[in-house]
């Protein structure tokens, strides 16, 4: 901002200093009496007899009646009757010594029911009437966070988190007589941190009497009594180790648990203690409020602002004062632009004040933004010629933040960031987004899924999902809505979008599928679209038309792609193990030329040819460490490489193609005594065909060069393989490959 000259600021501060000379006792009590019928909080004169003597106009607000239906009556008759005993002690002990009382209790409003109220009393001397007067503020609200903060812990640990007031959770430590001995520290939040100045980390499981947090006896003894009975109870104290003021509120949230909240009000009691030195009506009343509050001379410069309204803009007291209040606001407002443009004509326009609707945003002084609620009136001589302006500002920006983040939190899919089917039925319930025709959908159905899943681990489907929205996010335009429908099911929604154009954005999306590395299988997404042209057309037909559509084209692509993952992983099988494609070749004529022997029909033969190329598919899978490491496995390296068959049966159960010998990739590496594994068959409880490729493999084991190793003669590997004949192979199999192979 533009800095003003000393002689602007002097010419500020004369103007200023003329206006206070002119405004004489009875004004100044108008300023100050406009500032308290303009407050938000009910401002109340009570005698020690609790008789009320004065009322703000803020009652109707808090109790919903007038204030002349409260004048002369006593205010222990609006009290729960629960509550008296606690009143009556409270004012009893505050008499005596002259004190500032504070309590919370429940009061009647108009319509019968009770609201929680918490009020701060500041004594009046004698010369003034004597009794309290007492801000009072209606704290309903606060009494059911505090009551749903112990409910939903886990499930808002974000505000947990980001919450200004400090939190703590203690276990209640019980003596032998049963009496609240000490306090065990569970939880606390990083605000709780920050203002007792201690790490959580060292704190976590000691004892409160083994801190050095500055929690001094009264303090104990307040923890001991909400310990014992239950009830919550709320307090101000002076902490001396961090010399600060502290407003604690604790509550027991279950059996032997003990809660505090903490808030730092250090700079409100500073704001206490300077106006104690003004007027003790200004004194009190200003000290008893908590949102910012600015008044200005009827030109719009500012007279007086309060230390809520200066931390809140950022401006220091001494440099707002002389300025345009419009200066000090500087208002973006996205409902109406024009808010502040002439403030002091509207505000002159009502008789009564001005509360305005919506919130309004401020770039503060250091640039950022708040978001302010708001509300202003006129100030009023006595004769009822306009002398200035009093607005009480309150800052809204994490209530407004925290609620756009929830109500985004229950429409987004956590794992993508796609919206989630919560959002989109209510997108579709909204006629004015189903009515711009043409309007089209786009469902996607992603193939591999499952395999994925089953194969490489949950972790790696969940990247497929996120890829997969990516790809989606990336090839729609900004103006779509882009959900995930189902587990793998995705859907677009398309307002103004011709049946032309969602074929378009679908090409795109599968282009782009295809040009992704694979992931760990290739990226593919059956889609389906259907336009709307016609409002007589329903939306649950719409619906019918883009699903068939989909399934149409997943049957038409699901085998070729089927296809493609087979050949990806024989490819895959031969990169990551020793093995090749003419070693596949060899031991593929191999089976088959025992299979002949043994006399198996041509459904056999064809499982068995299958089983030869993909019978150890399930090492695509393994680390590659392993698959690839020379020489012999460590023990542990071993039964990771026996998991081998147990994944590859998954995988053969994933693909319809495999299915038929899914069991055989089970059970190709049992053996005839039952010794092998996983499952320990043994003799003709072992599949035929996997009998034949156990033995080939272990035959080719021997004669094949794996690991540029010395090939074992072929006649030393069959004497040693006829040794194994009924112990580890099938003794037919053993005679057919001597029949077969050997002649």
């Amino acid at each position: 901002m533009k800095d003003i000259s000393r002689e602007d600021e002097l010419e500020a501060e004369i103007a200023s200093d003329c206006f206070a000379e002119q405004l004489e006792i009875g004004e100044r009590e108008a300023l100050l009496c406009k500032i308290t019928d303009n407050m938000v909080d009910l401002v109340m004169m009570i005698k020690t007899s609790a008789e009320i003597t004065y009322v703000s106009p803020s009652c109707r607000k808090v109790l919903g009646c007038r204030p002349e239906h409260l004048l002369g009556k006593s205010w222990l008759d609006l009290i729960h009757p629960e509550d008296q005993p606690k009143f009556l002690a409270t004012i009893e002990n505050a008499r005596a010594a002259r004190l500032p009382i504070k309590w919370e209790y429940r009061a009647r409003h108009a319509e019968g029911h009770y609201l929680w109220l918490e009020s701060v009393g500041n004594p009046l001397t004698v010369e003034v009437g004597g009794g309290y007067i007492v801000s009072t503020r209606d704290i309903s609200y606060r009494k059911r966070s505090e009551e749903a903060l112990q409910e939903s812990e886990k499930k808002y640990s974000s505000l947990f988190n980001s919450m200004q007031e400090g939190f703590v959770l203690w276990e209640t430590v019980y003596d032998s007589a049963g009496e609240p001995d000490d306090y065990r520290f569970l939880n606390v939040n990083p605000a709780f941190e920050k203002i007792l100045q201690v790490k959580k980390g060292e704190i976590i499981g000691r004892l409160l009497s083994e801190t050095s947090l500055g929690f001094e006896n009264y303090w104990l003894d307040s923890f001991a009594q909400v310990a014992r009975t239950g009830q919550p109870y709320n307090y101000e104290g002076y902490n001396r180790t961090i010399q600060c003021y502290l407003e604690t509120f604790i509550f027991t949230p279950g059996d032997n648990l003990l809660a505090a909240l903490f808030i730092d009000v250090t700079r409100r009691k500073m704001v206490e203690k300077q106006l104690e030195r003004e007027r003790e009506w200004m004194t009190v009343t200003m000290g008893s409020i908590g949102e910012g509050v600015i008044a200005t001379d009827v030109s719009g410069k500012v007279l007086l602002m309060n230390r809520v309204a200066s931390d809140l803009l950022g401006w220091p007291e001494a440099k707002a004062i002389g300025r345009y209040l419009g200066e000090l606001l500087n208002t973006v407002d996205d409902i109406n632009r024009s808010f502040y443009t002439e403030p002091l004509q509207r505000i002159a326009q009502a008789e009564e004040k001005i509360e305005f609707s919506g919130n309004t945003i401020s770039i503060v002084r250091n640039g950022g933004r708040r978001i302010l609620s708001n509300s202003a009136a006129s100030i009023r001589d006595t004769d009822g010629q306009i002398i200035g302006t009093v607005m009480i500002i309150r800052d809204v920006t994490e209530k407004i933040k925290n609620e756009a983040k929830i109500k985004r939190l229950s429409y987004v899919d956590k794992l993508t960031g796609l919206y989630n089917r919560a959002y989109v039925d209510r997108i579709l319930a909204d006629e004015e987004i189903t009515s711009q025709l043409p309007f089209s959908l786009i469902m996607g159905d992603i193939d591999g899924l499952k395999l994925t899943n089953d194969v490489f681990g949950h972790q790696a489907g969940d990247n497929l999902l996120v890829n997969i929205a990516k790809v989606i996010r990336g090839c729609c335009r900004e103006s779509d809505i882009m959900a995930r429908w189902g587990g793998d099911e995705f859907l677009m929604i398309l307002p103004h979008t011709s049946e032309k154009a969602a074929l378009r954005i679908c090409e795109r999306i599968a282009s782009t599928c295809a040009e992704m590395e694979a992931d760990p299988i290739e990226l593919h997404i059956a889609l389906g679209t259907a336009t709307r042209t016609s409002l007589e057309q329903g939306m649950d037909v719409l619906f019918t038309l883009a699903e068939e559509d989909m399934y149409e084209h997943k049957m038409q692509q699901s085998k070729g792609f089927r296809q493609a993952i087979l050949s990806k992983l024989e490819k895959d099988l031969w990169n990551r193990s020793h093995d090749t494609e003419e070693h596949t070749r060899i031991l593929s004529k191999m089976a088959m030329e025992i299979g002949a022997t043994l006399g198996l029909d041509s459904y056999e033969r064809d499982k068995l040819a299958l089983l030869a190329s993909l019978h150890d598919i399930g090492k695509v899978a393994l680390p590659e460490n392993i698959m690839l490491k020379k020489g012999k496995l460590e023990p542990e390296e071993q039964e990771i490489m026996k998991k081998h068959t147990e994944i590859g049966y998954r995988m053969a159960e994933a693909i319809p193609e495999l299915r038929s010998i899914a069991e055989a990739i089970l059970a190709h590496h049992e053996q005839w005594d039952g010794s092998g594994y996983p499952r320990g068959l043994k003799g003709t409880e072992i599949p035929l065909i996997s009998r034949i490729i156990h033995f080939v493999d272990v035959y080719d084991d021997m004669t094949y060069n794996h690991n540029e190793q010395a090939i074992i003669d072929p006649q030393l590997a069959i004497k040693e393989l006829a040794k194994g004949s009924g112990v580890q192979f099938d003794p037919e199999i053993v005679q057919a490959f001597l029949q077969s192979v050997i002649e």
